[in-house]
């Protein structure tokens, strides 16, 4: 059994790293849709095959613009984006949700 450092040291070196983010991204958006705690393991999964913290912490924060845009869409196709759009607190709560929890789940990339 190979230990976490190990496992990431290997996901690090290995050179598919795009086509690995880009596999988080659509497992990340998935377990969105199920559960708000989803955004974090998103962040999460999205951050582990990047090079550094900080570039995780990037794709975290834009693991959460995907999100964000992807529920426009969703609610655009509904017909709710305009009404969205238009309530001030939770708007708001919905774009710091969007971009914090998924930077949050981010920080995972600096666990050692």
């Amino acid at each position: 059994m190979t230990d976490l450092a190990t496992e990431l040291g290997a996901t690090l070196s290995n050179p598919r790293r795009v086509g690995l983010t880009a596999l988080a991204v659509v497992v990340g958006v998935a377990l969105a849709t199920l559960h708000p705690l989803g955004l974090v393991a998103g962040g999460a999964l999205v951050a582990l095959p990047q090079r550094s913290l900080p570039r995780g912490l990037l794709a975290g924060v834009l693991f959460g613009g995907v999100v964000l845009a992807v529920f426009l869409v969703d609610l655009a196709a509904a017909g709710a984006a305009g009404g969205f759009l238009r309530f001030g607190l939770p708007r708001n709560v919905a774009i710091a949700t969007g971009f914090g929890l998924p930077t949050f789940g981010a920080l995972a990339r600096g666990l050692r």
